[in-house]
């Protein structure tokens, strides 16, 4: 088994525990600890290819597991925070940076490891994905009735037709 297609192997295991997770404490609380801990992966690769090749897997593993968890997230955010005439649009965009990330990462990746060696671009990216789930953490909240920058009417309209959330 390769090192590239391990990511993928979590990704066939049930995700009834990410489900219960999200269903428990939220959408906030579970991508943010996983993107952080991918995040945190990325930055420890450069190392564990130089040193160990079995942590090196174990790694891209959890990788793997974090990336598994983002459809459930995809669900519940959709559920919870779209218009019910939008949500097929918004199941678009959500999934949209599978195929668009490529896009960005391949240019910039062989950008860095020409200026500045391969490792540099665990680092980058690695700074980047924290960056990101930063602002994730401090904008984010799992209900639009939580949220600061939603008013009344907005969320009115986006709870149109749903129970109430938790």
């Amino acid at each position: 088994m390769s090192a590239i297609t391990l990511p993928d192997l979590p990704k066939v295991k049930p995700l009834g525990p990410v489900i219960y997770l999200v269903n428990r404490y939220g959408t906030r609380t579970i991508l943010a600890v996983l993107g952080v801990l991918s995040s945190v992966c990325t930055f420890l690769l450069p190392l564990t290819i130089k040193h160990s090749i079995a942590a090196f897997y174990v790694l891209r593993f959890i990788q793997g597991i974090a990336l598994a968890c983002n459809m459930p997230v995809v669900g519940y955010f959709t559920e919870r925070w779209t218009y019910y005439k939008q949500k097929g649009l918004t199941v678009s965009v959500l999934v949209t940076y599978l195929q668009l990330a490529p896009a960005f990462t391949n240019p910039v990746s062989g950008a860095l490891c020409g200026a500045a060696g391969w490792e540099s671009i665990f680092y980058f990216h690695g700074g980047l994905s924290l960056g990101l789930f930063t602002l994730y953490i401090i904008f984010f909240r799992n209900n639009p009735e939580k949220h600061p920058f939603v008013g009344r009417t907005e969320s009115g309209k986006i709870a149109r037709g749903k129970a109430p959330g938790p």
